[in-house]
């Protein structure tokens, strides 16, 4: 079985939080394959909203690009 990721480990990410655009770089990757299908989480190095909010997204909520993460509002 070949698994295959939108991003990989290094790659820079954008995201959503308090209605901004934000980045960071992907630490690590959780890939799950249940009989439901295939579930992605990442891990960022950081979250620059705050230490308090998560470093872990699911795959639709992290973007290779800005324009990407805006084309998906």
């Amino acid at each position: 079985m070949k698994i295959e990721t939108k991003l990989n480990i290094g790659d820079i990410c954008y995201f959503l939080m308090h209605n901004k655009v934000l980045s960071s770089v992907v630490k690590s990757i959780r890939a799950k394959y249940t009989v439901d299908g295939l579930t992605v989480e990442y891990e960022i190095r950081s979250n620059s909203a705050g230490a308090q909010y998560t470093t872990t997204f699911m795959e639709n909520e992290l973007f290779a690009t800005k324009e990407d993460l805006l084309k998906s509002l």
